[in-house]
């Protein structure tokens, strides 16, 4: 078996496996960042990278020696756990890169806006210390939202060996929020109460995030296999992660 081979079969079980936590109802997660490693005027390059907190296609093309567009799609799915449900959004953006100071050395600078939408169902029961006599609050909760970011990386890149540190940072609008819920009874007692429907709506929050990356590939002629490690932090200082992501880059 070739080691090409054994390297996609490697990102694709990993892939597999993957498990996703949301980190709010419904679920929301930035796309997992990946320096872009574009190098000369007419690279095409692919890359999917899955991670506990989603998946992530990106293509990438130099336009010119020094300037290069990208875009990229990623899903978050979750079928279980309280909450769960799904998010999908898509990016284009654009940047420069440098290649020449050094044959080893690289950094580049990119910037993108994206939109994106979530869902989620959640249940849970009110009734302190005696269930049976509670009441059960069930719903889903629906989002839209969009996105603008910028992230800078550099590092080592020669001879199908790379290693770099990037950083990304992202403002992301919810300008969409419309939450269903629902009160019913959950013991004997309360069978007969009034059930209590709601719909809350909220548009305008914003959130800013941090998220620092170090990343490594290696492989073999055009394709290479991408491990990660990242954080995502908020601006008011709430950090959730480390998160380890892995996937396939491919040049055209």
């Amino acid at each position: 078996m070739s080691r090409e081979t054994i390297l996609a079969f490697s990102a694709i079980l990993f892939a597999g496996c993957a498990t996703v936590a949301p980190v709010s109802t419904p679920p929301y997660f930035p796309p997992n960042p990946s320096a872009v490693l574009l190098s000369h005027k007419g690279e095409l390059r692919a890359s999917a990278s899955a991670s506990t907190g989603g998946e992530t296609v990106t293509a990438a093309y130099a336009l010119t020696q020094h300037f290069g567009m990208l875009a990229s799609g990623s899903a978050v799915l979750r079928k279980s756990g309280d909450p769960n449900g799904n998010q999908y959004s898509g990016e284009i953006g654009a940047g420069f890169f440098d290649t020449t100071t050094s044959k080893s050395l690289c950094s580049e600078v990119y910037g993108g806006i994206g939109w994106g939408i979530g869902n989620s169902t959640f249940q849970t029961l009110d009734g302190g210390l005696i269930p049976e006599i509670g009441w059960q609050i069930s719903g889903n909760e629906q989002t839209r939202f969009a996105t603008a970011w910028i992230q800078g990386a550099a590092g080592y890149d020669r001879n199908n060996f790379s290693v770099m540190i990037l950083l990304r940072i992202s403002d992301v609008d919810v300008y969409h929020d419309v939450s269903q819920e629902s009160v019913r009874g959950a013991g004997l007692d309360n069978n007969e109460s009034v059930p209590h429907d709601t719909t809350v709506s909220g548009t305008g929050n914003v959130y800013i995030w941090f998220i620092p990356g170090f990343e490594v590939r290696y492989g073999l002629d055009r394709i290479q296999l991408i491990a990660s490690i990242f954080g995502t932090q908020f601006a008011s200082g709430e950090a959730i992660g480390p998160l380890v992501s892995a996937g396939l880059s491919y040049e055209f």
